[in-house]
């Protein structure tokens, strides 16, 4: 495998790792032309069209109205128009989230705003070793060697005394302490013993939890739903989460009913019906039948989000509509 896709599959692995971003904007969408990003709209049925012409050396999708863009080795935001309404001059930078976006500054991290292009002030001082995004008026901080959560105006309401903290994610946030993972709820109650090896966010009320070297099943009571049996698990979407028995993934429903056989490297979430999945370092997407309804034929795949997928040949990134399969036709042919 080329270190193209190396880095590819690395991406991939991160993001089935990471907590699932709901204010994703699809449109427009970045495309890469001759080295640099811009953006196109880009739907089903329609012929692409460039509304932000490529000027940047990297560019993520629209968060609440605005763009993640690198130009150099710093970080901005624009917005639908291409106006730069926060000029490039971070080192590291978060999607904007409820309305903050987190950032790098001297080593430490803190919060803007929208209006930080006119104020020139953080909205939440630089004050954290780590940080993650804002979600349910709360964000997960690391102070010192501890973990604790901050609110919107950058109060500390829950204590830094975990040893990790994840996000909230309907109503419970995953916090570690002594090497056992519990959950709080919003007011800061232990709500779910720290009684796991590991945990994760929860969807369709139901997370992950590790248990003896194993992955099941609990719910936000913490009753275990589903027995630890699994090498490995991933989030509930759309009824099914993927699993992984021994070194394969498959698919079970929200019984523990094993409902696609275990036949995959790797395997993402499903997403308006199709989950990329991945053998011998190429991607293609599958159906809740275990169908196979695009080949095999990616170095690297996203999920589909309003009938659009983003997928890379190499180093061309391209977009391709749910009936890539029958037709072969790109919404937007990969580029580099």
């Amino acid at each position: 495998m080329s270190k193209v896709n190396i880095g590819l599959v690395l991406g991939l692995l991160l993001g089935l790792m990471a907590g699932c971003h709901n204010r994703i904007e699809l449109y427009p969408a970045p495309v890469k032309l001759n080295g640099k990003f811009g953006f196109a709209t880009i739907s089903p049925g329609k012929n692409p069209e460039m509304v932000i012409s490529p000027q940047f050396d990297w560019a993520d999708r629209f968060y609440e109205g605005l763009a993640l863009v690198k130009m150099g080795d710093k970080f901005g935001f624009i917005d639908k128009t291409g106006k730069i309404v926060i000029e490039p001059q971070f080192v590291q930078t978060g999607v904007f989230s409820e309305g903050l976006a987190r950032v790098q500054v001297d080593g430490k991290v803190g919060y803007i705003d929208r209006e930080f292009s006119k104020t020139k002030q953080l909205a939440i001082s630089a004050r954290f070793e780590e940080g993650g995004d804002f979600s349910e008026g709360l964000a997960n901080v690391k102070l010192g060697k501890r973990w604790g959560y901050i609110d919107r105006s950058g109060r500390l309401i829950i204590p830094a005394k975990f040893d990790r903290a994840l996000g909230f994610s309907q109503g419970r946030g995953a916090v570690k302490f002594e090497d056992r993972v519990g959950y709080l709820d919003r007011e800061g109650k232990i709500v779910v013993e720290t009684l796991f090896d590991a945990g994760w966010y929860f969807s369709e009320n139901l997370t992950r939890v590790k248990i003896v070297g194993k992955w099941g099943y609990i719910d936000r009571s913490g009753n275990i739903l589903i027995d630890a049996e699994y090498d490995g698990a991933g989030a509930f979407k759309e009824g099914l989460a993927r699993v992984r028995v021994k070194d394969k993934w498959g698919f079970i429903d929200r019984k523990g009913k094993l409902v696609i056989n275990p036949g995959y490297d790797l395997a993402g979430e499903f997403s308006e019906g199709l989950a990329r999945v991945m053998n011998q370092g190429r991607f293609g997407y599958i159906d809740k039948k275990g169908r196979m309804v695009i080949s095999l034929q990616f170095d690297y795949a996203e999920d589909f989000q309003q009938g659009v997928a983003q997928v890379w040949q190499g180093k061309k990134m391209g977009y391709i509509g749910k009936n890539f399969g029958k037709t072969k036709k790109f919404l937007w042919q990969p580029s580099e």
